[in-house]
């Protein structure tokens, strides 16, 4: 004779924390409008950057999750990008992140004149235009910072460890001090150091190849990017199936 506890449902499968942020991963590739995996590719070279850099055991766990949740606050300023470009942010912002160097004017002018106001009128687009070069860069800035608070206090609702929150705080942060709060070199965890350099590795690496990912990395060594974190991305990027 059956029961009621022989007719209730199956409890649900647990669900790893891996799975549930590798999930939220490919979201974020959407809204930032890169291709699927970026994030999850991102993550294999982190990895492998972290065996040449002898992480140890604590520090790669870290790592593992603080590259999964790096974008996980990337919405965080979508309509104000929206609102002030007039235009398609999720391009903007793609352009913006991996191929602008915002210490270029020339580079600086030439997006603004690709994606500010596109077909609105001359003198709402001078409009615009004058509004980005007085206010542009604190205004990303202040973007930025809000994407990092907002992915930290997502790991911290998860019970991520403090590194992970530490890191995604300063993940975008550059070895130079440019970055949206101006921390520089050592300053900056080394978790986040790795975590902003790999997503740039795997945008040129997928363009690109090893090569092309090597030679970004050379340009940016001790500018945007550690210069530990550059030497070691050559040999990493030598093993075979490093992005299968």
């Amino acid at each position: 004779m059956s029961t009621a506890a022989d007719a209730a449902p199956p409890g649900p499968r647990d669900v790893r924390a891996a799975d549930l942020f590798g999930a939220l991963s490919l979201a974020a590739d959407l809204a930032i409008g890169l291709p699927h995996e970026h994030v999850l590719r991102s993550c294999v070279i982190g990895m492998r950057l972290a065996d040449h850099l002898a992480l140890a055991a604590p520090q790669r766990v870290e790592l593992y999750y603080a590259e999964l949740l790096m974008d996980v606050g990337c919405t965080a300023w979508t309509s104000q990008l929206a609102a002030f470009l007039l235009g398609d942010e999720i391009l903007a912002r793609r352009q913006l992140v991996f191929f602008v160097d915002p210490k270029s004017p020339a580079e600086v002018l030439g997006w603004l004149r690709e994606h500010l106001a596109r077909g609105a009128p001359a003198p709402r687009r001078a409009q615009q235009a004058l509004d980005v070069l007085v206010h542009g860069r604190a205004h990303v800035r202040e973007r930025f910072r809000n994407t990092c608070e907002v992915a930290q206090r997502f790991a911290q609702r998860l019970g991520m460890p403090d590194g992970v929150q530490q890191a995604l705080l300063s993940v975008f942060e550059q070895w130079d001090g440019s970055g949206p709060r101006g921390a520089r070199g050592r300053a900056i965890p080394l978790v986040a150091r790795i975590v902003y350099a790999a997503s740039f590795f795997e945008v040129f690496h997928r363009l690109g190849g090893p090569a092309a990912a090597t030679r970004l990395a050379r340009r940016k060594r001790a500018t945007a990017f550690d210069p530990s974190v550059v030497d070691a991305f050559p040999r990493a990027g030598r093993q075979p199936g490093l992005l299968g």
